[in-house]
């Protein structure tokens, strides 16, 4: 059952972040920050997405592999999005699109591994920092961009 929720969750996660990519497929850098944000709609959606950048969790140490895919998959899509921008010239040629998309991924497990915060207007507690994970993309952006 765990097996199925596990790859049930990947797969919904890749669909929702492929889908928000597509929305604005005609700019990269738009397409990147859809990616990137997809996976935080994903995370308020379906919480477990969380336990696949918990590195420290042993019971998940059986999906090392899948996760490993996973990722290299991710940083993939990443990269077919930075080459389309440099091609469109909207990103910055003399980039390292590998190390681009390490970044990006990077920030992402990280900025989903930081602690909830608390929800101030409703007083509950949020998976995430919505400010922050906004600014990681802009300044990311911002800083590829042509």
């Amino acid at each position: 059952l765990f097996t199925a929720v596990v790859e049930d969750s990947l797969e919904q996660w890749a669909l929702l972040s492929n889908y928000r990519a597509a929305e604005s497929s005609d700019n990269a850098l738009q397409e990147l920050q859809s990616l990137f944000l997809a996976s935080f709609e994903f995370l308020e959606q379906y919480p477990v997405i969380s336990l696949f950048s918990d590195k420290t969790d042993n019971h998940l140490s059986k999906y090392k592999n899948e996760f490993s895919k996973m990722n290299t998959r991710w940083r993939r899509r990443i990269k077919q999005s930075l080459k389309r921008g440099v091609d469109n010239q909207e990103i910055d040629s003399d980039l390292d699109l590998d190390r681009v998309a390490t970044v990006f991924h990077e920030l992402q497990t990280a900025l989903i591994q930081h602690a909830p915060v608390k929800n101030t207007e409703k007083g509950t507690e949020a998976r995430f920092d919505h400010k922050t994970v906004q600014l990681g993309i802009e300044i990311l952006l911002k800083g590829i961009a042509r």
